[in-house]
């Protein structure tokens, strides 16, 4: 971080970013006060005002309606609008909402506050290698999490009430989804301790989605990098079957196979259940608020209201554990349309820049992206503080030929 303070603050604060908020959410580190329904005062919200403050300016200047930008500026003013639709029809929420939006909007600002530093391909390797720190040291407290699991009290675990052991380290449980962009990064870059630590800590989070994620990553990176020579497949179909036996003989050591396993059993009280539970409930509210939703961030805050009489239970389905599901129940058909051309862009924008300028960290960026919106389907990841979210929003700072 040091090196990246001399050579480029924006560049700095946005890793700042990263550290704060993990340790605001893991020891409540930097709060200095709480309100209902999820609004804090914390040190990164006073980042999130710079983000903000540095798109508003830009955006006056005319910055932000260059081409490269346009699709963000969109988003962001649908999701301001939304909250505001949300915040007329439904007042009573709008706490919880106005946290929400704030910090997702600020996240997405982190896109022009990078995309106009001044930057250079040493900054950007720097950067990266600040992410893989972040990232590896995470790792090391999800695996001390796993064997000493109350050596401090923010370390993170569940059983789900599967009796299986699975560790989150102090990040939680996005960190499966989040290690998948490194696990394949290490992989590209022959970095082979880190990538056994990453893969050791992946293990442990018993993650079924990110699993199947993370096949789904390396499948595709075959296939763009053109590694189906013969030799490759063969090597490749052998190291899959060394997989299997491993994870056949270690099941019930192994989080995620022990979770697949019971969720075919009895799937009706274990996660798969939980979810599908989750999922119908927002479908129904989808139904009811076909074109314009109930508004940006109020998703959570109405479900908790409506099924109060749930008990603790309403927990559970607070959220829709789908992320365009999630975006269809608080944009509506209306917003999801403005969301997915977001997606697009984004995607297209960085293929056109891999065709410029082919190099390991944006070419890893645009593959994890790709799958990642294809397969992600099993949480929520556009949310306040998301750290899955953060890497969605990397790749897309950087401007052509860096």
């Amino acid at each position: 971080m040091i090196y990246l303070f001399k050579h480029n603050l924006h560049y700095f604060f946005v890793i700042l970013f990263f550290w704060m908020i993990l340790l605001e959410n893991a020891f409540s580190f930097g709060i200095f006060h709480s309100f209902s329904n999820g609004l804090d005062i914390r040190v990164s919200l006073f980042m999130r005002i710079l983000f903000l403050l540095n798109a508003f300016v830009l955006f006056f200047k005319g910055n932000l309606l260059i081409k490269e930008l346009n699709h963000v500026l969109k988003l962001i003013i649908i999701l301001f609008i939304f909250f505001i639709y949300g915040a007329v029809s439904q007042p009573q929420y709008i706490v919880g909402s106005l946290s929400v939006s704030i910090q997702t909007i600020s996240i997405l600002s982190i896109i022009p506050y990078l995309y106009f530093s001044n930057s250079n391909k040493l900054t950007i390797n720097i950067f990266y290698k600040n992410l893989r720190i972040f990232a590896l040291i995470n790792s090391i407290f999800l695996i001390v999490s796993f064997f000493y699991p109350n050596l401090i009290e923010a370390f993170e675990s569940s059983s789900g009430g599967e009796n299986i052991s699975r560790s989150f380290g102090i990040m939680g449980d996005e960190i499966s989804i989040f290690l998948t962009f490194f696990i394949l990064d290490s992989f590209h870059n022959k970095k082979w301790k880190t990538l056994i630590i990453f893969l050791v800590s992946f293990l442990l989070t018993g993650g079924i989605a990110a699993t199947f994620m993370l096949f789904s990553l390396f499948a595709f990176y075959l296939y763009k990098m053109k590694f189906f020579s013969l030799k490759k497949i063969l090597s490749t179909f052998f190291g899959l079957i060394l997989v299997l036996v491993f994870l056949y003989n270690f099941s019930d050591q192994i989080p995620f196979v022990k979770r697949i396993l019971l969720n075919i059993n009895s799937p009706e009280s274990n996660s798969v259940g939980l979810r599908l539970l989750s999922f119908t409930t927002g479908l129904n509210i989808f139904l009811d608020n076909l074109w314009f939703g109930l508004g940006f961030g109020f998703y959570g805050a109405y479900i908790k209201d409506t099924f109060s009489y749930l008990g603790t239970e309403v927990t559970i389905i607070s959220a829709t554990y789908n992320q365009y599901l999630q975006i269809l129940c608080e944009l509506g058909i209306i917003g999801f349309l403005f969301f997915i051309s977001f997606i697009f862009k984004s995607m297209k924008q960085l293929k056109r820049k891999l065709k410029f300028n082919f190099n390991s960290n944006l070419s890893i960026a645009y593959i994890w992206l790709f799958v990642a919106f294809i397969t992600m389907q099993s949480g929520v990841w556009f949310t306040p503080s998301s750290f899955v979210f953060l890497l969605i929003v990397m790749p897309q700072c950087r401007r052509r030929g860096l």
